[in-house]
C-alpha cells in the first residue's frame, strides 16, 4: 500500500472552488500534451481488396456453406459481409418459396442473422490492443528511447472467459427487431449460462470483471426513445418516427474536428436495407477474430452460423438467434461449457482463424499458421497479410483462453485440428451491400459498395472541456495515474522477432466526465485504448451521475434497491454508487460466487419466467438451469415494468440510462462492471465520471485519482450501507497498481 499511497502525493488534491458547482468551470490547468507526448506511427487500415480476400477464404476454408463471415475496421465499421449459398436458399424460401430473398420477412431475418456475424467481428475489433508505437515508459511517465511493442489478442471466446454474464434462454432467443413480444428481444450471440463464477462454474468462486458486457455497445446515432423500440425507416433520416431521436453525434455531442466517433449500428442501418434495425450488441460465443497489421489492431472478423431450418415450424422469427450455433437443447443439463465449445462454434472460431492467417508467437510454430487455402474449386486464395500475435493472458493466476476450449497453445492446435477434419468447400454465396452510397438506396448499382476500406479511429480529445475546467482536471489526472497503472490484458513485447510477451505494459484508457443531465463535457482516447471502452465510459459516466441524484431516483422505485421487497428504499436515496455497486447487486448470486444464495436485487432472475427454484443447489451446473424459460417465452412487455430488474430492463431496453425519464438523448445502457464515481464540487452533486481501460481493477485505480478533489461526502458511499447483512462495493483496487 505504500506505494499507492505515495502516488496518491504525486497526484494533488485540487483546491477546492468557490467559482462555480459546474463542471464546466474552474482553474486552469496543464494541457494534456504535457502529459502524453508523442509522435504516432502510421498504420494502414484495411484495404477494399484485403476484405475480399478475408472474405473469399472464410468461404473455402471449411466444407460448410451456411455460414456469415463480417469484416470490420477497429471501429467496428463494416466493411464486407459474405452470406453462403446454404443461408440465402433458406431464408429465401421462408415467404416465397423461391430461393430468392425478396419478401420483407426474408430479408428481416436475414439482416437479424448477419447482426450476429458483425456483433462477432466488433467484440474482436473491439477488446483486442495492440501498438507497435507504446509511447510511455513507466518509471519516467515520458518517451522511451526506443519503440516497445504491446499487444492484447483478445477474440469473442476470450470475452465470454472474462465475463460470466448471465445469459437467459428468453435473451438469446429473440429479436430486437421482432413485432411478435414473445419473441422481441436483445437476441444476445452469447452462450446460454448463469455465469457469476470464474473459473467458469467453479463452486463458490467470486465474479469476474466484465458482467453483463453483451448489453453493451447497443447504441445509434438514431435513439430509440423512450420505449426503446427503432422506428424509423426513412433511410435519409429526414423524416424521424416514432418518439426516436437524431442525434448530433454519437452521445449526442459534438466532436474534435476528425474526431467523430461512429455508432456500432445495424447491418440493416449502415445498408440502408432496414434503417429501423437494433445492432446486437457484444458476442461472447467463440468465432471474432482481431486483425492485427504487425503489432497494430486494424479490425476484426466474426463468423457466425445462424441456423437453415425452421424446426419447429413457426416461421422466420426462429432463425437467426444463436440457437443453432451453440446446439442449444433446454431441460438436458447441458454445461455453458458444452455450449461454448458446440460443434459449430468451434467451425466458426475455425473460419474466422483460418481467413485471418492463424497465429504467430507464444509457443506457436510455423504449423499454427494458415497460408494459402485452395477451395473445391482449385483456386488459390492469398496468404492472408494478417496474423494473430499470440500470447499468455493472466488475470487473478488464471490462464485466459484465446482460441480454443483450452488456454494457450493447446486450445489453439484443438481449433486447427477439428476445423481441417472437415475439408475445404466452394466459395458460395454473395457478399451483401454494406454502403448504399449516396443516394441512400441499396437496391441502385450505381454507387452502391460490397467491399469498401477501413478508416483509423481518433485519439486523444474527442470532446475537449473548456480550458481549465474542473471535467478536464480530472481527466488530467486520470491519464497520469493510467500512465504509471500495471495493465491486466495488455503484454509488453519484449523481442519482436520471436514475439516474446512479459506482463507489465501500463494501462490505456478512455475517459469521461459527463454534468448532471449526461451531457458530456469531456471525452479523451488514451493512444490504443480498447474500442469497446468509449460507449463503456460514457455510460458510466451518465449512470453514476442519475443514480447519485435523489431526486432523480425517487421518480423511479424500480431502480432502487428493495431486496427485502417492503416497498421501501433499503439504501438512502441520494446514496453515491459506482458501476461495481450496480454488478454486484445485479449478479445470480448475493453476496457474489455464494452458491445456493438468492440471487440480487437487480438480477434479471428476478424477473418471471425463469426456473429460479434450482438457484437453491449449491452445484453450480445444477444451478444453471435457472436461466432456461419455465414455460414458454414470456412477453418483451414484462421486462419494461416498473417493477422489471435493472439488469432485465436494461437488456430489452436498449439505449436506457435505467428508467430516467428525462434527458433522454443523454442515454447509452447500463454498465454492470467497475470504473465510476459520482462527481461533486463542495459537497453538491454535479456529474459523473467514467474510465474503461486495460482491466475493471485498473478502472477503479484511475477513477480514484481521477476524481480526486470531487469525491462524495463522508459516509455517503456504497460501501457505507448494507442489503441482506452484506457490505456493498463502492471502489476496490489492485495490492500493488504500479508495479
Amino acid at each position: 500500500m505504500s506505494r499507492l499511497f505515495s502516488f496518491l502525493r504525486r497526484v494533488p488534491r485540487p483546491a477546492r472552488r468557490r467559482v462555480s458547482r459546474a463542471l464546466g468551470a474552474g482553474l486552469p490547468t496543464p494541457s494534456v500534451e504535457c502529459l502524453e507526448p508523442r509522435q504516432l506511427l502510421a498504420v494502414t487500415p484495411i484495404s477494399a481488396a484485403e476484405v475480399e480476400l478475408l472474405l473469399n477464404r472464410a468461404a473455402v476454408a471449411t466444407s460448410s456453406e451456411d455460414a456469415i463471415i463480417a469484416i470490420v475496421d477497429r471501429g467496428g465499421r463494416i466493411l464486407g459481409v459474405r452470406v453462403e449459398e446454404d443461408v440465402l436458399l433458406a431464408y429465401g424460401s421462408l415467404v416465397s418459396a423461391d430461393g430468392i430473398i425478396n419478401a420483407p420477412a426474408e430479408e428481416e431475418t436475414l439482416i437479424f442473422a448477419i447482426d450476429g456475424a458483425v456483433a462477432k467481428a466488433r467484440t474482436a475489433a473491439f477488446f483486442a490492443n495492440g501498438t507497435a508505437d507504446s509511447r510511455i515508459n513507466p518509471e519516467t511517465l515520458a518517451d522511451p528511447a526506443g519503440d516497445m511493442p504491446t499487444v492484447g489478442p483478445l477474440t469473442s471466446r476470450t470475452i465470454r472467459n472474462i465475463s460470466q454474464s448471465t445469459i437467459t434462454q428468453r435473451e438469446m432467443q429473440s429479436n430486437p427487431n421482432e413485432s411478435d413480444l414473445t419473441n422481441r428481444g436483445p437476441g444476445f450471440v452469447a452462450p446460454v449460462g448463469i455465469g457469476g463464477h470464474f473459473p467458469p462454474a467453479t463452486a463458490h468462486a467470486p465474479q469476474v470483471d466484465l458482467f453483463g458486457i453483451e448489453h453493451t455497445n447497443r447504441d445509434s446515432i438514431v435513439h430509440p426513445g423512450l420505449n426503446s423500440i427503432h422506428e424509423t425507416s426513412d433511410p435519409s433520416l429526414t423524416i424521424i418516427g416514432g418518439d426516436d431521436i437524431l442525434l448530433p453525434g454519437r452521445f449526442n455531442t459534438t466532436y474534435e474536428p476528425g474526431h467523430d466517433i461512429e455508432a456500432p449500428e445495424s447491418y440493416g442501418f449502415t445498408s440502408r436495407r432496414m434503417t429501423d434495425a437494433q445492432s446486437r450488441g457484444i458476442a461472447t460465443l467463440p468465432g471474432g477474430i482481431p486483425l492485427y497489421r504487425g503489432f497494430d489492431v486494424v479490425g476484426g472478423i466474426g463468423v457466425f452460423f445462424p441456423g437453415t431450418v425452421d424446426a419447429d415450424g413457426a416461421g422466420p422469427q426462429q432463425l437467426g438467434d444463436a440457437t443453432f450455433e451453440q446446439g442449444f437443447v433446454p431441460g438436458i443439463k447441458q454445461s455453458e461449457a458444452q455450449r461454448t465449445n458446440a460443434p459449430k462454434v468451434l467451425e466458426a472460431e475455425y473460419i474466422a482463424y483460418a481467413a485471418a492467417g492463424g497465429a504467430a508467437f507464444g509457443g506457436l510454430g510455423a504449423k499454427d499458421k494458415i497460408g494459402t487455402i485452395t477451395g473445391t474449386d482449385l483456386i488459390v486464395r492469398a496468404a492472408s497479410p494478417f496474423v494473430l500475435p499470440f500470447g499468455r493472458i493472466d488475470l487473478v493466476g488464471i490462464t485466459l483462453q484465446i482460441i480454443g476450449p483450452t488456454a494457450g497453445v493447446s486450445g489453439v492446435r484443438t481449433v486447427i485440428s477439428a476445423g481441417k477434419k472437415l475439408g475445404v468447400g466452394a466459395n458460395t454465396g454473395a457478399n451483401q451491400v454494406v454502403d448504399p452510397g449516396a443516394d441512400f438506396d441499396p437496391t441502385t448499382l450505381g454507387d452502391n459498395l460490397i467491399v469498401r476500406p477501413g478508416v483509423e479511429v481518433p485519439e486523444g480529445w474527442l470532446v475537449k472541456p473548456a480550458a481549465g475546467s474542473d471535467a478536464e482536471t480530472i481527466i488530467l489526472q486520470a491519464i497520469e495515474t493510467a500512465n504509471a497503472t500495471r495493465a491486466a490484458i495488455r503484454l509488453k513485447v519484449t523481442n519482436t522477432t520471436c514475439g516474446t510477451t512479459v506482463p507489465g505494459a501500463r494501462t490505456r484508457m478512455v475517459l469521461a466526465v459527463a454534468d448532471a443531465d449526461g451531457k458530456i463535457l469531456g471525452l479523451y482516447r488514451m493512444h490504443d485504448s480498447t474500442i469497446f471502452s468509449i460507449d463503456v465510459a460514457v455510460a458510466k459516466a451518465r449512470n453514476t451521475a442519475y443514480y447519485a441524484d435523489a431526486a432523480q431516483l425517487a421518480l423511479n422505485p424500480g431502480d432502487q434497491v428493495d431486496d427485502d421487497n417492503d416497498g421501501m428504499s433499503d439504501v438512502p436515496l441520494g446514496t453515491a454508487f459506482s458501476n461495481r455497486t450496480f454488478r454486484f447487486l445485479a449478479e445470480p448470486r448475493f453476496p457474489q460466487g455464494v452458491d445456493g444464495s438468492k440471487q440480487g436485487d437487480f438480477s434479471i432472475l428476478n424477473d418471471p419466467g425463469f426456473k429460479t427454484d434450482l438457484l437453491k443447489s449449491k452445484n453450480p451446473n445444477m444451478a444453471a438451469g435457472a436461466v432456461e424459460n419455465l414455460a414458454g417465452p414470456v412477453s418483451a412487455s414484462v421486462f419494461s415494468l416498473a417493477t422489471t430488474s435493472v439488469l432485465g430492463f436494461d437488456s430489452f431496453n436498449p439505449g436506457r440510462n435505467f428508467r430516467q425519464a428525462a434527458n433522454i438523448a443523454n442515454q447509452n445502457g447500463i454498465i454492470f462492471f467497475p470504473g465510476s464515481a459520482p462527481v461533486y464540487d463542495s459537497g453538491v452533486l454535479v456529474g459523473g465520471y467514467g474510465v474503461s481501460g486495460d482491466g475493471v481493477d485498473q478502472d477503479d485505480v484511475v477513477t480514484f485519482f481521477g476524481v480526486a478533489g470531487f469525491r462524495p461526502p463522508d459516509g455517503t458511499e456504497a460501501d457505507d450501507h448494507r442489503v441482506r447483512r452484506t457490505r456493498l462495493p463502492y471502489q476496490k483496487f489492485n495490492r500493488n497498481p504500479f508495479a
